[in-house]
């Protein structure tokens, strides 16, 4: 006697939960994009007193602006394998770039420490030896004639 194999079908229980687990396993498969994040810092390792806006770019075009938060923190998110240039350019702060090389194959994420050097302003000295006023200050030279009187040189 031949025995005759009917064919099976999932049911749509089955087949949906396939299909979310396909879902699944697919959105958490390695991205194809990385991250640059980091921390700012100054003076002897403190945080910043004020936010910070840092610039993205790569080949000379601006892909993303951030801001710090309160402790100097910051990340750019989901960006494709290229080279990129984070800059910083603050009036309070000496100006700061960094190359980072983004692949998420081999460093999903790139953390940078950035330590900002605060601007020195040009001061003009005030004090009395400086300007010419007081002890230290050049005097005008008298000579004394034969009979006592004293003349200007």
């Amino acid at each position: 006697m031949i025995r005759r194999c009917r064919p099976t079908f999932l049911s749509p229980a089955t087949l949906c939960l396939a299909l979310v687990s396909f879902l699944c396993a697919s959105a958490t498969a390695q991205s194809d994009n990385g991250a640059i994040a980091g921390q700012i810092t100054v003076a002897r390792g403190s945080f910043p007193p004020d936010r910070i806006e840092l610039t993205l770019e790569t080949r000379g075009i601006v892909v993303n602006e951030v801001w710090t938060d309160d402790e100097g923190k910051f990340i750019f998110h989901d960006l494709p394998p290229n080279l990129y240039h984070v800059i910083v350019k603050d009036e309070k702060y000496e100006y700061y770039e960094e190359d980072v090389k983004v692949n998420p194959h081999t460093n999903p994420i790139n953390i940078l420490t950035i330590g900002l050097t605060p601007k020195t302003t040009a001061r003009t000295d005030k004090s009395p030896a400086a300007t010419g006023k007081g002890s230290s200050a050049r005097r005008t030279a008298r000579a004394t004639t034969p009979s006592g009187t004293s003349k200007p040189r």
